[in-house]
């Protein structure tokens, strides 16, 4: 998965994330005397803000699955895994505190299961007060 590209015009470096690593475009035109002062900052800054940002699709299914309470239940995951909705529940949480930069976000496994609790719940488990 990509993520919108960040450019730092004044030195028209392009930044990019694929999976956990961060392709850099333009860095080679770079004299080495600017990666030895601000600038730098300024490509590593850009490169956290690129690289740790959750997609809206996934940020949506984030919002809906902290303002739910899901039923004390066991749930087939993945065909072959049982477990306790309300407790896996927690446990995604838990990942979606460690960022877009965690290990189950890098390797895609959270936010399959984000799409398929939806899947199971998203049309009878609605946010409290709605």
């Amino acid at each position: 998965m990509t993520s919108p590209s960040n450019n730092i015009s004044k030195h028209n470096v392009d930044l990019a994330r694929f999976g956990q690593f961060l392709k850099a475009a333009g860095l080679i035109s770079l004299p080495p005397e600017k990666w030895m002062g601000l600038e730098v900052v300024e490509v590593i800054k850009a490169a956290v803000n690129c690289a740790c940002v959750w997609p809206p699709d996934i940020e949506r299914l984030i919002d809906w699955l902290r303002s739910v309470e899901l039923p004390d239940e066991e749930i087939r995951m993945a065909t072959i895994i049982r477990v306790n909705a309300r407790e896996y529940q927690k446990r995604l949480l838990a990942d979606v505190d460690q960022g877009p930069s965690g290990p189950r976000a890098y390797l895609g496994g959270l936010q399959a299961d984000l799409r398929e609790m939806w899947v199971k719940y998203g049309k009878t488990c609605k946010p409290e007060g709605k």
